[in-house]
């Protein structure tokens, strides 16, 4: 075994012997073709320098890309420095120094309700309407007479109605007579006030009451043809 060993690796000497010379004189051929010069050195591959054994070829090793630089920031400009101003002192007052004191807290008692007596408010009827009488002169059995024409009067022919105001009492008699409206003659007038005067009267009523009274009296002076 050891013999085949051996006859194998000289076996294996002289190929790669016979490939160097081969190369070498391929080389020569190729200078040659290019016209170099007879004075050009010849370059000589030893054999003893070529491994018997190839290596494995080394993995080659992709160059990894190069980060790009990242910018730095800018230098921020320092800031002018701040004026502190200085903070007043604090004074207690009078009313922060004094302390309340609490008061006791009393309980405060609700009063009990006052209770209003209610009292029933009786609807106040109305006032019946008062009734009223006027005095009257119609009674038969007054006989109040007509005052007289005067002469002068009927000369003159002198003619209209007088209205006298009178106040009647309460029992009927004429408290008071006057004037109320003229007839345009002064002797009608004044005829006509007079004779009033002497009259009587049914005296006023309220509410069945008798009652004083003022009442209207009108007379009428007219000449008959």
């Amino acid at each position: 075994m050891r013999h085949s060993l051996l006859t194998f690796l000289n076996d294996r000497r002289f190929h790669v012997a016979m490939l160097v010379a081969f190369a070498h004189a391929g080389a020569i051929w190729l200078l040659q073709q290019s016209g170099s010069p007879p004075g050009s050195t010849e370059t000589l591959v030893n054999g003893e320098l070529v491994s018997e054994i190839v290596a494995p070829p080394t993995p080659t090793v992709a160059p990894q890309p190069q980060s790009a630089a990242k910018p730095q920031p800018r230098p921020t400009p320092p800031q002018p420095p701040q004026q502190v101003q200085p903070t007043p002192p604090v004074q207690d007052t009078p009313s922060q120094l004094v302390q309340e004191t609490p008061q006791p807290q009393t309980p405060q008692t609700e009063a009990a309700p006052i209770e209003t007596p209610v009292v029933a408010q009786e609807s106040a009827a109305p006032p019946p309407p008062q009734r009223t009488e006027q005095p009257s002169v119609d009674a038969s059995y007054l006989y109040n007479k007509h005052p007289a024409y005067p002469e002068v009067s009927r000369r003159f022919n002198e003619q209209g109605q007088v209205i006298v105001r009178v106040l009647i009492g309460t029992k009927g008699e004429v408290l008071r007579a006057e004037l109320g409206k003229s007839s345009g003659f002064v002797r009608l007038d004044r005829t006509a006030v007079s004779a009033v005067r002497g009259w009587r009267f049914l005296p006023g009523k309220r509410d069945g009451q008798a009652e004083a009274m003022w009442f209207n009296v009108p007379i009428n002076f007219v000449l008959e043809q």
